[in-house]
């Protein structure tokens, strides 16, 4: 055992996060409409280093001018579709004059991160885009240009089209995009599943991408500048050689998975996917990059994982999931068990105990790590729309490497309270939160972009 120091029982993270999400709609004879906030406030406690941060998602209106079939939204919103890539403050046109064409007009300012300033950086950028369809029984198609500048330097200037198939039993969505600036293939994303008369499902999916995408900013991804003008500015680099920068230091990321799920039963179902994932070089951390993605190493790396789900087994509404994965990485191979459950004691409350357990043996290093994380989330609904939310885990990590043992304890606790304000006539959230979460539909969560608009592997309202 080695001896102890300062860090066996530092507090890594002591912080409050309140979240508020407000939406208001209204309907009359000429317009329909909806106003959207989420923010987010996170209160530090003894943490001289870090001051308190205020943020927002999202805060935007939304009106339909029923007879002119126009829809617009105004404010901070986000979108991928259209050429976007998320967050951005500005506004969108949307004008349908027929029922198979739809014409959008965007133009804003991106916002990397919810703490950002409108227009912060003075990046902007403006496109259009043309929907069609649908056609041949259930295929949409949409075909966009998008231009983006910083100050009066071209940042990003892209076309591309984004395509939907859906009927009742499958389901598939792709992008392409093209930077002609800057001549490379940005992205080419395909997912889809296909659900088989026996109620089994295939799904996947197939990912290339710049990560993060094309643009001149991307020369900043290594550089003590804050802005393009500053390195400009700075006699540093041409336009010309920002531009090779820029390819230069955008990694291609690629992945590819499989995955097939079969019901055995009303209440059983067993599922099983394989992902290959390749990256060219690691990716730097910037407000840009997704979390999952800034932790790969550059090569390529396999994930193996089968699930055995079960709902309803001893009461309407409980759900069970043992899941084992396998992962093939540069340094190391990974096994992992996984048993999370959701068990409603009342109508009210809502049990979900989780455990799991790890194992990590390294490759070309010796190195021999075991993990157990076990966990308890208690869920209680005062009201249709007001929850309590309690969790307390524990991580406790056994390593051995090199013949130097080392055991290492961590505790987590969160409490929140959680008030939906409804503009619908859904049904409980409780209820929502004891669905069953096929295979296919978590896959596909994590690998592809929804054609909605959102992405589902994005951080709930309030987030960064």
């Amino acid at each position: 055992m080695r001896d102890a120091d300062a860090d066996d029982h530092a507090v890594h993270q002591n912080e409050t996060l309140s979240t508020l999400d407000l939406a208001a709609t209204w309907n009359n004879d000429q317009t329909r409409g909806r106003i959207r906030f989420s923010g987010a406030e996170e209160h530090r406690f003894y943490s001289p280093s870090q001051t308190d941060e205020t943020g927002v998602s999202a805060f935007s209106v939304e009106t339909l001018i029923k007879d002119w079939n126009l829809s617009t939204v105004a404010g901070r919103q986000t979108l991928n579709t259209d050429g976007m890539l998320g967050r951005f403050d500005g506004m969108l046109f949307s004008w349908q004059p027929l029922p198979m064409l739809k014409v959008d007009l965007v133009g804003g300012s991106p916002a990397s991160s919810r703490y950002d300033l409108p227009f912060k950086n003075e990046r902007y950028f403006y496109g259009a885009g043309i929907g069609l369809g649908p056609y041949f029984g259930g295929l949409e198609t949409t075909l966009y240009a998008i231009e983006q500048r910083d100050r009066w330097l071209v940042d990003r200037e892209a076309i591309g089209s984004d395509f939907r198939y859906v009927d009742l039993n499958k389901f598939a969505f792709g992008n392409v995009d093209y930077d002609i600036r800057l001549q490379r293939l940005n992205a080419a994303i395909v997912s889809a599943f296909w659900t088989l008369p026996d109620k089994s499902t295939i799904y996947g999916g197939a990912d290339y991408r710049r990560m993060p995408y094309l643009s001149t900013w991307n020369a900043l991804l290594n550089q003590p500048f804050a802005t393009l003008y500053d390195m400009l500015k700075a006699q540093t680099e041409s336009s010309q050689q920002l531009q090779q920068l820029a390819i230069d230091q955008t990694p291609i990321y690629k992945s590819a998975m499989l995955g097939f799920s079969h019901p055995l039963s009303d209440k059983l179902q067993v599922g099983a996917d394989a992902t290959i994932v390749s990256l060219t070089q690691p990716i730097s951390q910037t407000g840009l990059d997704s979390s999952l993605l800034a932790t790969l190493p550059a090569g390529n790396e396999f994930y193996y994982s089968a699930q055995l789900i079960g709902n309803n087994i001893i009461k309407d509404g409980d759900m069970y999931i043992a899941s084992l994965r396998y992962s093939q990485q540069p340094t190391l191979n990974e096994y992992a068990l996984d048993f999370n459950t959701k068990y409603p004691l009342t109508n009210d409350w809502l049990l979900s105990p989780r455990l799991r357990l790890g194992y990590a043996v390294g490759k070309g290093t010796d190195l021999k790590q075991y993990t157990v994380l076990p966990s308890f989330l208690i869920d209680y609904y005062l009201t249709r729309d007001l929850n309590f939310e309690f969790e307390v885990g524990a991580q406790w990590t056994s390593s051995v490497q090199s013949g130097i043992k080392t055991k290492d304890t961590e505790l987590l606790a969160t409490i929140g309270l959680r008030y939906s304000f409804r503009t619908d006539t859904s049904t409980n959230v409780a209820d929502d939160k004891r669905k069953l979460v096929t295979p296919a539909a978590a896959a596909l969560c994590r690998y592809s972009a929804r054609p909605d608009g959102n992405n589902c592997a994005s951080p709930p309202p309030g987030s960064q």
